[in-house]
């Protein structure tokens, strides 16, 4: 049985998904250690980006080199090329006590796509 979440919290706001084309942009970092799982809330609207991506990757310290987080929810996900709004839950591994969210697109077009991304931290029990 899963304890009570932690409060939600902001991770970005109105991001762009990517500054060039091609190239992985860091949203943010958030602080891990001691939890179980992450949830994060994604509010995706496309613009006149392609192929929009997201993934998490797992840092051993803050700033540090980031790992792929190989974990039951897959840590990339595919946003695709349509506005949505959608939940994903990651398993956490405590010897990595950061992870990274980061965010890329194809290509970028006239009106960049833009992220808003919410997360919760919480313990099986």
């Amino acid at each position: 049985m899963k304890s009570p979440p932690s409060p939600v919290l902001p991770l970005c706001t109105a991001q762009v998904i990517a500054a060039v084309a091609g190239t992985w942009l860091s949203l943010g970092e958030i602080a891990t250690r001691g939890f179980d799982y992450l949830t994060v809330w994604v509010e995706f609207t496309q613009g006149t980006s392609t192929a929009n991506q997201i993934q998490i990757l797992s840092l051993r310290e803050s700033g540090g080199t980031g790992f792929v987080m190989e974990t039951s929810g897959s840590y990339q996900k595919t946003l695709g090329n349509a506005d949505i709004d959608i939940v994903y839950t990651f398993e956490l591994d405590d010897s990595f006590p950061f992870v990274d969210f980061q965010s890329v697109a194809a290509a970028l077009g006239v009106t960049v796509g833009l992220l808003t991304i919410h997360y919760s931290l919480g313990n099986r029990s």
